[in-house]
């Protein structure tokens, strides 16, 4: 399972828990997303996972709510425009079992490997 704190519409780290069971016990695994430096999940919050079953591929769906930069530290949800709010897929990779998320600038969704998203740009969104 992959989940987030809770800060209002401001992005946050990733958390990945895992068990045998549904039912647990839980324990945590640490955070999924490989280069986000600022933990921020990329500037976004994991809403869910997607299973491709064209290509068997795991993919993140994110929202981004905070679009504009200067305002991505403030919690308060009165001066956020959430009719602005972006998507954000990236494509999930496992390593040694756990789920890895890196920021892809773009890639194809439709491609039969999952090898060929490549990670491009400094692991940072534009915006």
């Amino acid at each position: 399972m992959i989940t987030s704190g809770t800060t209002s519409y401001c992005s946050n780290q990733s958390m990945l828990a895992v068990a045998t069971d549904v039912h647990g016990p839980w324990y945590v695994a640490g955070d999924p997303c490989v280069g986000d430096t600022d933990h921020t999940t990329f500037d976004s919050q994991v809403s869910s996972v997607f299973l491709d079953p064209r290509t068997g591929r795991h993919i993140a769906l994110a929202d981004r709510w905070i679009v504009d930069p200067a305002l991505k530290h403030n919690q308060h949800s009165g001066l956020i425009d959430t009719s602005v709010a972006r998507y954000v897929w990236l494509p999930i990779q496992f390593q040694d079992g756990m789920p890895r998320i890196s920021w892809h600038e773009e890639w194809d969704p439709s491609a039969q490997d999952p090898t060929d998203a490549h990670p491009v740009g400094g692991g940072r969104p534009h915006h």
